[in-house]
């Protein structure tokens, strides 16, 4: 069965939504004996929910779906220890190759008397659990990331001024 891999960010669409004529292309390949699979760079969801994305916009995908997450993931050795500090997605593909994911900082293990500081210990993340930690550390992710954006545009806008700044020098000099 012949195979077509296609990108999911500006192939198949675009912000979520679909590039016009793709749900329709992948249909016909698919009907003319093609096994279809999409790949993405994104590994903060999981691909259950990349899955449904798909579906919204008309593209039935279940098990075709393979995320960078997912290909990192089959680099660990079953059992090992992971500390995570990524969305769903990640910690999805890391617990599915059978490794541990585990967070830091940990929970207060002890604090005595002799101890000015407390000592912490890695513990570990499920899926769906209800753990402050790991969701400041996830807040925290995504704060970075929002930065990184917004640095991103800052630097844009800074090289846009600058380049009308040397306009207007050259106009000056004329």
């Amino acid at each position: 069965m012949p195979t077509l891999i296609c990108d999911l960010d500006g192939v198949v669409w675009l912000a979520r939504q679909a590039i016009p004529g793709a749900p329709q292309a992948i249909s016909r390949f698919r009907a003319n004996g093609w096994r279809v699979l999409f790949v993405t760079n994104n590994s903060f969801a999981p691909s259950s929910d990349v899955e449904a994305w798909l579906a919204h916009i008309g593209i039935p995908a279940a098990g075709d779906v393979r995320t960078s997450a997912m290909a990192a993931a089959r680099l660990l050795a079953r059992g090992e220890r992971i500390v995570v500090l990524a969305g769903p997605g990640v910690r999805e593909a890391v617990a599915a190759a059978g490794a541990t994911v585990v967070g830091i900082p940990g929970r207060i293990v002890e604090e005595t008397p002799a101890q000015k500081t407390p000592h912490f210990a890695a513990y570990a993340v499920e899926q769906g659990q209800d753990d402050p930690y790991a969701q400041q550390l996830q807040r925290l992710a995504e704060h970075s990331a929002d930065l990184e954006r917004a640095l991103a545009k800052l630097k844009k806008k800074l090289a846009d001024l600058e380049k009308e700044d040397r306009k207007e020098q050259l106009r000056a000099i004329k």
